[in-house]
């Protein structure tokens, strides 16, 4: 799209039959990797070219050629500056779709021709982290996962090392930060070093969670706060289930469905009813958040 005319420019099929979900952006190679996430029998990743706008790659996630046999899906993406590589979540690996089995982070190397190199396929214990979905550069070599735990048995998410050997087959988790599950997509905001997860899965009630960067060795759970009730059967509400911060005016934005189930909306002075994206600030030096003007929450 033209930001200056407002017009589409160029319409780049990836070939699927289903949704292109997530993707990330790598600047220095022009190339962007985005997921097929819902594709039979398996999904795929496809790199896209913004010099040309064309595909340059379909990597199927079929336990062929390296990948692994993606049963749940594709998840989000970040391209690395640190390291300038791609990484890739899978929630769960040869399973039975319902993310009781270890996920993976793919790491991927950009070559010359502007296709990728698979590098790793790391194993996420599901003991640790329960479908990893939502994925987030840090300070350091820190990348944040978003662990999803959708069947409310894993109440934890990690954070990962970037630093990754040839001979690595699992991730290295620097630490693993309780209570904070339930994540689709995660955020880390630089200008106040924390890291802030839509708790839209396993967490009850949904819930923004806020999780300190720390120096690199000491990393905390700082709170969360609620933004709407659980998406079951009993109780049909919708998901809030992505989350963005502004780093120079240290502001959060959560989308807010209308069927969120709470009054998050109408407290900041918009309407429960149509939906709204809520604006938190910090209020502190411990980062506790508020709502707009009208308070902590």
């Amino acid at each position: 799209m033209d930001l200056f005319s407002q017009k589409t420019t160029h319409v780049i099929s990836t070939g699927g039959v289903n949704r292109a979900d997530e993707l990330c952006f790598d600047p220095r190679d022009q190339l962007v990797l985005i997921a097929n996430d819902a594709e039979s029998p398996f999904p795929f990743v496809s790199v896209v070219s913004t010099v040309n706008y064309s595909v340059l790659q379909r990597i199927t996630m079929n336990g062929t050629g390296g990948t692994p046999a993606a049963t749940n899906g594709i998840e989000q993406c970040q391209w690395d500056r640190r390291t300038g590589k791609f990484y890739l979540n899978i929630p769960e690996v040869n399973g039975p779709g319902n993310d009781t089995k270890d996920g993976a982070v793919m790491v991927f190397s950009p070559q010359s021709d502007g296709t990728l190199q698979i590098d790793n396929v790391l194993d996420v214990p599901v003991s640790n982290c329960a479908g990893p979905q939502g994925m987030t550069i840090g300070p350091d070599h820190q990348i944040l996962l978003g662990c999803n735990d959708p069947n409310k048995t894993v109440p934890s998410t990690i954070i990962i090392d970037d630093r990754v050997k040839k001979a690595d087959m699992a991730v290295k988790i620097v630490a693993t930060v309780a209570n904070q599950d339930g994540s689709d997509e995660v955020w880390f905001n630089d200008g106040d070093n924390s890291y802030f997860l839509a708790r839209s899965g396993g967490a009850n009630p949904q819930q923004l969670g806020i999780i300190d960067a720390g120096d690199g060795e000491k990393l905390g759970s700082d709170q969360s706060v609620p933004i709407g009730l659980p998406n079951t059967t009993a109780s049909p509400h919708g998901t809030a289930h992505s989350v963005a911060a502004d780093p120079i005016f240290n502001q959060i934005y959560v989308p807010i469905p209308s069927t969120a189930g709470l009054s998050v909306c109408s407290q900041a002075g918009g309407s429960d009813a149509q939906g709204c994206i809520a604006v938190f600030t910090s209020v502190g030096p411990d980062d506790e958040m508020a709502s707009n003007e009208h308070g902590r929450h």
